[in-house]
This record gives C-alpha cells, structure tokens and sequence, in this order.
C-alpha cells in the first residue's frame, strides 16, 4: 500500500495591508464582469494588439503601486511563468505548472494561452478543495476557454462565475503576477523545499527583489542571490558568475542602505556577504561586467548611504561605458553638488540635460506611432514621458545649484525660469525662483515667486510653511 502524497502548505494569506486595496480591486472586477465592456475586436477594423509580456504587465503594475511606499512598504509585484517558457532570469521566475495552482490567489493576473489565443484576466478565486478557480473576465461570453473556442479542449463553465477546472487551469497557465512581500518566496520555498538547492529559482527570485528597485530589499536579495551562486558555482552552472554579480550588487546596496539607517547588524550581514563573493570572483571581474544601469543603481544607493567618492566613482564608470547615459551624469552632478565642485556640477547637469532632450524626442516619436484606439498603451507611454520629464526637473534643479555655488545668480534664475516653463502648475520651480531672488538680495521679487508656490502648493503645512517665508522675506 503506497503512502499518500505530502501536500505542501497552502500559500500563506496575504499581508492584510494590502487586503483593502485588493478588495476594491476585486469589486471593480465584479462590477465589469457583471456590467461588460465593448471588446476591440468588435470594431469594423481591429487593430493589431500590441504584444505585451508578463514582465512589461508587472512593471505597469508596480508603476502604480511602487516598493518602499503605500501601506506596505515592502511589497511588490511578482511575475511567475511557468518553466515550459525560457523567460531570461532578470524578467521573472520560472516555476512548474503545478506550483502555479499553490501561487494563484484571488486579484492576481493570469496569462492564460492555447498556444493560438493569448489572453490576460483577474483571479476571482480559487476553491482549492474544490478544485476550481473562476475569474472575473469583462467578456465572459467570448472567454476563449468556453467549449468549441479553443485547441486545448477546455470546456470553461459560466455558471455559476466563470470558472476552469484545475486539470484544465494547469494545461492553460502560462504564468501570473501578483502582489505580496518578500514572505511569498520564504513561504513558497518552505513548501517546495528542493527549491531551495535550485540555482536557478533562487537568482530568479533574487532579481524579482532587485527589480522592485527599493534598497529596503537589497539585504533580502542579496541573501537569496547568494546562495544562487554558491550552488551555481558548485555545480559549475554558466549562471554562476550572473549570480556573483547580483550578489555583489544586492549586498552593496544592502550595506549602504543599513548605513542610512544605522543599522548594524544588517551593515555586518551584508559586508559578510560582499568579502565572500569577492574572494571567490574578484572585486573588479565583479564591477567590470556591471551595466551602466547596474552601476547607477549601486551610485543612488552608495549616494543614500553619504558615500558620495564612492557614488561618483560607480557613475565614473557607468559614463566610460556608456557616454550617453544620462543617469551617469544627473547622479554624478548631485553628488559633486554636496562636495562643492560647481564647475562639475554645472558640466555634468549640461550634459545630462542634453541626454533628457534626446529621451524626450524619442518617446514623443514612440508615442505618435501608436495606434489612437490604444488607449492602455497611450496611458503607458504618457506615464513614460511624465518620468523623464521629472527627472528633466530634478537635472535643472541640481543644475541651478551648480550656478548658485559659482555665484551666478542670473544663469540661476534663467534655470528656475526653465523649472516653471516645464510645468507651471508645480510650485518647485517657484520655490526655486524665491531662493535665488533671496540670495540675490530681491526680498520683493522672491515674496512674488513665493506667492506663486503658496497659489500651487496642494499641502496645507507646506502653504504655511511658504506663507511664514513670505512674512519673514517681506520683514
């Protein structure tokens, strides 16, 4: 008589600070399920879809709910395929079909497929006894998993909720995105224990905590990456050096963020962590294969973490290998804004605005060959166009610092002019001009631009705060 299968653990519930958000995103699903929506392809001419993968779906998500803010800070936003897709490491984690049915929960995203149709839906719940899980799906009558829509044979039911079988979920999924925090791996891992000696599933969840770009999860990733390239190496897996990499990014990272913090137990963890990948690989086989994003990432958090020689020399790369990258240049310019070198400042701010003309011109052209009936992709190209013109605001910032620190109180002044310009419903560039006026002995002139803030300032405290400036500049 055969012993009966271990079940593993059920996926943990979620973080309950998260549940209020989820709940109303589960009633907005409701409500369209129940409601429908005009489908695209009932037009005269549908238009093309625009190809769109698990990785690009989550990243949108994370847009909106960014790590290290909102009532979790540590959560994020997971994309998990299943392994019979070769995904790259750094864009999600790969995991068998069946351990997708463990990770499926209600308000996650599913990218279901027959290998002709491929179809992205919400979660609605999952009846795991049962064996069933429904979804809350705009067009349920059209569901390409109904009987006769599909090549897979799956016969999806629409009563009561539309809903699959578990068998038939299982030779559909091709992957999902859900939201939780770094506990989802540790749970995930307890449940499926050989995981834990898997190279591969290890630096993939890795990357996934690095990806969230919030150093608060650094000392998280650099555990797991680590133990990525200890197995790797053994083994004499090709990835073992991609993972020392990652190691060596996530627990510097993790060292600056716990100096911010002063938190020296973590600053001890990760500075273990960093002396072992670096006798193992070599601290400059280790920086030499870095991106120039990689290396920006290690500047912002070195930056963070008061290590402004250090930041500079990460960005001193980052610019030799790739001229034109212009984080190299904005974070390099605010660094040496702190150290007092305005010539440099002024120099580097130049040419990182000059970099964000170019960005610009290229998103707008992206955003004109977009089809108009796209409206989610508009949205997301716009949002795209919204990120690099804040940083455009932050580069003319440190760039108006750099004319101060020089005593060029007239060039500083055009560049807060150039801040109001690029969105004049923002008080920073106001703000900005009341400084320089100050400075340049305009007490009127700076009560103006202050008034200007006051006007566009949604903050009570910080109109106060604006309003006692004026009284005292005006004194």
């Amino acid at each position: 008589m055969c012993a009966a299968a271990v079940q593993p653990p059920e996926r943990p519930p979620r973080d309950p600070r998260l549940l209020p958000y989820l709940q109303n995103r589960a009633m907005i699903g409701a409500i369209f399920s129940l409601v429908g929506m005009h489908h695209a392809g009932d037009d005269p001419n549908p238009r093309p879809l625009p190809q769109s993968t698990l990785y690009d779906f989550k990243r949108r998500c994370a847009a909106a709910a960014p790590t290290g803010s909102g009532p979790a800070p540590e959560a994020l936003h997971f994309a998990f395929y299943a392994d019979r897709f070769r995904v790259a490491p750094e864009k999600a984690i790969t995991v068998p079909a069946e351990h997708l049915w463990w990770l499926a929960a209600a308000q996650d995203t599913v990218l279901l497929s027959d290998r002709v149709t491929h179809h992205y839906t919400e979660i609605a719940a999952v009846d795991r006894e049962g064996g069933r899980i429904s979804f809350h799906e705009p067009w349920p009558d059209a569901f390409f998993l109904l009987p006769g829509r599909n090549t897979l044979g799956i016969e999806a039911r629409l009563d009561p909720g539309l809903s699959i079988s578990r068998e038939e979920f299982l030779r559909a999924i091709a992957g999902l995105v859900t939201w939780d925090t770094p506990r989802l791996i540790e749970a995930y891992l307890d449940a499926f224990p050989d995981r834990r000696g898997n190279s591969d599933t290890l630096l993939r969840c890795g990357f996934a905590l690095l990806d969230a770009e919030a150093d608060l999860l650094a000392p998280f990733a650099a555990g797991l990456c680590h133990a990525a390239a200890r197995h790797a190496s053994a083994a004499g897996h090709e990835w073992a050096p991609l993972a020392a990499r990652q190691t060596y990014i996530a627990a510097a990272c993790g060292v600056y963020f716990a100096i911010a913090l002063g938190d020296a137990a973590t600053r001890e963890a990760m500075q273990t962590i960093l002396r072992d990948i670096v006798a193992a690989f070599g601290k400059a086989s280790l920086e030499d294969a870095l991106t120039p994003p990689e290396l920006a990432r290690l500047a912002v958090a070195a930056g963070n973490g008061r290590q402004l020689d250090t930041a500079i020399a990460f960005c001193n790369k980052a610019a030799a290998r790739d001229p034109d990258f212009e984080d190299a240049y904005w974070l390099r310019a605010s660094a040496r804004a702190q150290l007092g070198s305005p010539a440099a400042v002024i120099a580097d701010a130049r040419r990182a605005i000059e970099l964000n003309d170019a960005a610009l011109a290229r998103l707008a052209a992206e955003r004109a060959a977009i089809d108009p009936r796209g409206k989610w992709e508009l949205q997301w190209k716009d949002a795209e166009i919204a990120g690099r013109r804040g940083r455009r605001e932050s580069e003319l910032a440190v760039l108006l610092q750099g004319w101060l620190m020089g005593g060029e109180a007239d060039r500083a002044r055009e560049t807060a002019h150039a801040m109001i310009a690029l969105d004049p419903s923002r008080p920073v560039g106001h703000l900005k001009l009341a400084l320089v006026e100050r400075l340049a002995g305009r007490p009127a002139a700076a009560a103006t631009a202050l008034r200007a803030a006051i006007a566009r300032e949604p903050d009570a405290e910080n109109r106060a705060r604006y309003e006692a400036l004026v009284a005292e500049v005006e004194g």
